[in-house]
């Protein structure tokens, strides 16, 4: 082992930094195993793996501003909730790995942080609940705004049967929130703001592209609709739905889901098939 006079010197330390900046699993690795800082002439006990991890989750952060642009109410809350640098240091390894296959796009980048925040967030966190609704409500507007316009000429909506396939939009995002995103953007506005103040209550949203005009919507909808949504999946025609729904206690005939999904193809949530399912 190294003598404590030949250790610790301010080369060996600024190493162990830039190594940790460039290599997240190794910071995470002398974690787990101090002694191995012996191998770098570092002594273990005079070093603070949690304020170089700290560090680090900064770094991560300030690579990830270009989503700020994106992601603009996403990243006040957070910052205001103190989630970033804990997010982003654990988050280090894997946008570390993102970025070793090349410059990652922002899409890429996003959707990779979209799948990392579906576990690292607790829903039962109710300030965790709210960084999940507004994440979701932003990039699901940006995935619209960034699709392209249909140039497709309008067309008819056929007959809608119990053996037409019903099938979400492309384009289509539905989700179940804790509050209204509206109510996070408005209560941001003011810095300091109390985030336990933000209206709770469980509400139901549609995202989607009228396909002809190329507007963006979003809608809020009742539990029906989104029932319907989620069993839409482009493998169930309507009368499979109807039953699937009958099953589940809900009264309703053919006929009558077959007019709310004509009205739900109309309003371009949704896309029929007049094929058997």
């Amino acid at each position: 082992m190294p003598s404590k006079s030949k250790i610790n010197h301010a080369p060996n330390v600024h190493a162990a930094l830039a190594a940790a900046m460039s290599d997240p699993g190794l910071l995470e690795s002398w974690r787990r195993n101090p002694l191995a800082l012996r191998d770098i002439r570092i002594d273990e006990h005079q070093i603070d793996l949690t304020q170089i991890r700290n560090f680090v989750g900064l770094v991560t952060k300030v690579r990830h501003n270009d989503l700020r642009t994106a992601l603009p109410v996403t990243f006040r809350l957070i910052d205001k909730a103190g989630l970033s640098i804990p997010l982003f240091a654990d988050y280090a390894v894997k946008a570390a790995a993102l970025r070793s296959h090349g410059k990652p796009t922002q899409g890429q980048k996003i959707e990779a942080l979209a799948e990392y925040l579906k576990g690292w967030l607790d829903m039962e966190n109710g300030v965790h609940s709210l960084a999940w609704d507004v994440f979701r409500h932003e990039y699901s507007v940006l995935l619209l705004r960034q699709a392209k316009p249909s140039t497709r000429p309008q067309r008819e909506i056929g007959k809608i049967s119990p053996g037409t396939v019903a099938q979400r939009g492309s384009l289509m995002f539905h989700h179940e929130m804790t509050c209204r995103p509206s109510d996070i953007e408005a209560a941001l506005k003011d810095r300091n703001c109390d985030l336990k103040g933000i209206p709770r209550q469980r509400t139901l949203y549609a995202y989607f592209g009228d396909e002809q005009s190329g507007r963006l919507r979003i809608s809020e909808i009742d539990e029906a609709t989104f029932v319907i949504l989620d069993l839409a999946d482009g493998t169930r025609s309507v009368g499979n739905i109807a039953s699937v729904l009958r099953r589940a206690g809900v009264s309703v005939k053919d006929r009558q889901l077959c007019q709310i999904v004509r009205e739900l193809v109309s309003s371009g949530m949704l896309v029929a098939n007049n094929r058997e399912g």
